[in-house]
């Protein structure tokens, strides 16, 4: 036991024998009990030189305890004659210790070694890319991402994977205080205590300084508020480190969209859809009665068909048709139908003469089979140049839709095909055969030219559809649409379009992992944030995406495979192009809330932060004045479908009603000549200018323009998490270039910095000052605003 009362100096010497004591000791219960060779010493001479060495242990203490005590006149002599009585020990003195030499080299060579490191970096990247223009555009491409994966697999999995490995493999080997042997190589506790007799006043001194050093701060437990703080700090780190985790991961996921649209959106697709277009849309407004048809198909289509110098090929044109050219007619059922207007007329002549047309989808489809001149078979003809009339079923394993400007039609009707590889001779007689058999006539619903071309050039698909409707009036109505797309080279071993879908379905996966597991922990509370619900809406738009990108690319493969097989058939491409479209759209939507959620990362931002926080505020007024708003929008519609519908195309039903209507809420005027009620139109068009343009829009700006003014200065004393993980992040930053250029740390931050984080307080307004309480995060909090 050591007495309080001692010094420090008295201390340590006694621990120094205690521990020296201790360690001979040790070593005398390790030695074997048989004579080692070339030691000459028996056992008991050996024990009776370590008991003079206790001995001379305890004499150092005796010796230092009489040192204290005497006058300093006599320090110098009792020392002496201690250490001329002191026998030799019988040990050798510690080694001394390994010093490393130290170069410090002068501050030029910073520069001089980051010059060399970039101007190896440029000299490597310029050999790179010299070297790599003999592999040609698509095999550089390959190579750099071949090379951009190998870095990040050696960054993220790699050398992660070895510091984990060795981390544990070191771990086993236990490192604590108590597992480290005193005594070793170096001997420190035999280091003699030389001059550390001091006089008595300055051992005082010394003395009282470590009183005063443990009754500091700095040798007290934490109170309650540095452990407070201290978590906060803890927090704040790890929320800054989980911002810059999400934020990489979203912009990745972002570059990998874009570069996903890149791929899919082909640049030539306008060009090639506009010149199908031009090719098959000659004379086709002149088409307005049936036997138009007819026309239109001998002068156009057949000479579009037949190609005598590259037969099945588009004429000038590196197109190829797929398949066969299939046209085929929607046809009403065989029957008469009762007439409304013929019983409100007497029975007279004019009766009889008065019959109505069938109604498509209200009346039944003709599905049955006929000869010529529609006869009735009992048996179905299914051969392609039969004269007959043969239904051709809707197609269940490839189906698709033909869109027309009346309605929507299925894939069955009473087909006939053309025959690119035969003579333009023979489509020019069996078209004859159809008119003389009257294979249009007052049944007819519909009849659809479909298609499907190949540029193996810009390897873009093509599929073509030309829709002749007959509308109520006896009117023919035409519609042309067209619609090109690509498939994706899944036989290239090295294609980068793997590599890039394949990290698209990693981040899906990975997507819906997290947000299973948010969902878990948040459970009932998940619903009530809205940025939650943003998530999984977009989450469930990329696990669409990624079903229609699988089910376009299945039933490809599938006709693909039909086309090898059996060329001399109608490919239903349209399947593959209305799931190419629905794809392209979906893209869209995911596109468009990616960069939407682009706004929740900049929150950093101090005017991001108060558009938001105004809206908000602002959002019941926004939603009485849009009601307000949609009341008179709809009241103008009605008007102007209802008055102006019979004379003008603007308002000629609902749909373009709206859109007119809409466009005048943009100040977006034409076509405003209303020429059968000049007096009705401008009363019109002045009443929704002075009522909805300058007053119900400017109020609804004038809603949120309040809020914005009225939200600056709370937004400006409310914490935002976002802001301290981003201040955290970029003193970090900050700090290592600091760091890199050997310049001293900035005690503050840049105005401009501050400003574009925290923004301005209101400086002209006093009724900000003062004591306040606001519930912030769920929490109520305290504040003075001075």
């Amino acid at each position: 036991m050591l007495v309080e009362s001692e010094y420090w100096e008295e201390r340590l010497e006694k621990w120094h024998a205690h521990e020296t004591a201790e360690a001979l000791t040790r070593e005398a219960g390790k030695l074997p009990p048989k004579k080692l060779p070339g030691l000459h010493k028996s056992p008991s001479k050996a024990t009776s030189k370590r008991g003079r060495q206790l001995k001379k242990a305890e004499s150092k203490v005796s010796r230092a305890k009489a040192n204290t005590n005497t006058n300093a006149n006599n320090k110098t002599s009792k020392e002496n004659e201690g250490v001329e009585s002191a026998e030799p020990s019988s040990q050798p003195g510690p080694p001394p210790l390994p010093t490393k030499p130290s170069i410090v080299l002068p501050r030029w060579c910073v520069y001089v070694a980051w010059f060399l490191v970039f101007a190896t970096s440029s000299i490597s990247s310029f050999f790179i890319v010299v070297y790599g223009l003999t592999y040609g555009y698509e095999k550089s491409l390959e190579w750099l991402f071949a090379s951009f994966c190998s870095f990040c697999q050696s960054v993220f999995l790699v050398q992660p994977s070895k510091i984990i490995l060795l981390s544990g493999i070191r771990l086993n080997k236990l490192k604590y205080c108590k597992n480290l042997p005193w005594v070793n190589h170096y001997r420190y506790t035999e280091i003699t205590l030389q001059n550390m007799t001091l006089h008595p006043d300055e051992m005082r001194k010394q003395h009282d300084y470590i009183i005063y050093l443990r009754g500091t701060r700095m040798y007290q437990p934490l109170t309650e508020d540095e452990i407070r703080i201290f978590k906060r700090k803890k927090r704040l780190k790890r929320r800054a480190l989980l911002l810059l985790i999400f934020v990489l991961i979203h912009f990745i996921f972002l570059a990998l969209l874009l570069w996903l649209v890149a791929l899919l959106r082909h640049t030539d697709t306008f060009y090639y859809n506009q010149f199908l277009r031009n090719r098959f849309s000659v004379d086709l407004a002149t088409v307005t009665r049936l036997q138009d048809i007819y026309s239109w198909l001998n002068d156009v289509l057949v000479p579009l068909l037949h190609n005598s110098l590259n037969p099945t090929f588009l004429p000038e044109s590196a197109s190829i048709i797929l398949g066969l050219p299939l046209m085929r007619q929607v046809r009403a059922k065989s029957g008469e139908k009762e007439c409304l207007p013929a019983k409100n007329f007497a029975q007279t002549s004019i009766k009889g003469e008065i019959h109505c047309h069938p109604k498509y989808g209200a009346d039944p489809e003709d599905t049955q089979n006929y000869t010529s001149s529609w006869i009735k078979i009992s048996k179905r003809a299914t051969h392609k140049n039969t004269q007959g009339f043969t239904y051709k079923p809707k197609e269940k394993r490839w189906p698709y839709h033909s869109h027309g400007l009346l309605h929507t039609y299925g894939s069955g009707g009473y087909a006939f095909y053309f025959f690119p590889d035969q003579e333009q001779f023979n489509s020019t007689e069996r078209l004859k055969g159809l008119r003389s058999s009257k294979w249009l006539d007052e049944k007819t619903w519909a009849v659809i030219l479909e298609l499907t071309t190949l540029n193996p050039d810009a390897n873009l698909f093509c599929s073509l559809s030309v829709v002749f409707e007959v509308s109520p009036l006896g009117v023919v109505n035409t519609s042309l649409s067209v619609h090109s797309f690509a498939l994706a080279d899944f036989n290239r071993k090295t294609s980068v379009e793997i590599f890039l879908y394949a990290a698209i379905l990693i981040f899906f996966l990975a997507y819906v992992a997290h947000e299973g597991y948010v969902i878990t922990q948040e459970r009932t509370s998940y619903v009530k944030s809205v940025y939650n619900l943003f998530n999984f809406a977009l989450k469930c738009v990329f696990a669409v995406l990624i079903v229609l990108f699988l089910r376009k690319h299945v039933l490809a493969a599938g006709l693909i495979q039909l086309h090898s097989s059996n060329s001399a058939e109608f490919i239903p491409f349209h399947a593959v192009s209305q799931v190419d479209h629905a794809m392209t759209v979906t893209l869209g939507f995911l596109l468009f809330l990616t960069i939407l959620k682009t706004l929740r990362y900049s929150r950093v931002f101090y005017n991001v932060r108060l558009a938001q926080r105004a809206i908000q505020t602002a959002l019941p007024g926004i939603f009485h004045m849009a009601l307000v708003v949609s009341v008179y929008f709809f009241v103008y519609m009605a008007f102007g479908c209802l008055v102006f519908g019979q004379h003008e195309w603007n308002y000629s039903n609902l749909m373009r009603a709206t859109q007119t209507i809409f466009s005048y809420c943009v100040s977006a005027f034409q076509n405003t000549e209303f020429s059968e009620n000049r007096v009705l139109g401008i009363l019109f068009l002045s009443s929704f200018v002075l009522l909805m343009i300058c007053i119900l829009i400017n109020l609804l700006r004038a809603v949120i323009l309040l809020a914005y003014k009225e939200m600056k200065q709370p937004v400006y004393e409310e914490p935002s998490e976002e802001v301290e993980a981003m201040t955290y992040l970029c003193g970090k930053l900050r700090t290592l270039f600091g760091f890199l250029s050997f310049r001293s740390k900035a005690t503050e931050e840049p105005e401009f910095f501050v400003d574009m984080l925290y923004g301005q307080p209101e400086k002209n307004s006093r009724r900000y000052l003062g004591l306040k309480t606001r519930n912030i995060n769920e929490r109520k909090m305290v504040y003075l605003v001075v």
